[in-house]
């Protein structure tokens, strides 16, 4: 369903109920190296910007 403005429609919507909440700020993660995601989110008006982002999975809690 690639191409179709689909994901941007989504995005608006949810971009608009978020803002309608007094959200001021959208914050998302990608995974890096992940270019058609970055050159979406680009196309629609979010910026790159530099963080760490740290995780720690819980190996007990995932199933094998």
């Amino acid at each position: 369903f690639r191409k179709r403005g689909i994901g941007s429609q989504l995005l608006t919507f949810a971009v608009e109920k978020l803002s309608q909440l007094g959200c001021m700020k959208i914050n998302l993660q990608i995974m890096e190296g992940n270019q058609a995601v970055e050159r979406f989110y680009a196309a629609n008006g979010y910026l790159s910007e530099k963080r760490i982002s740290m995780g720690k999975q819980l190996r007990r809690n995932i199933p094998v």
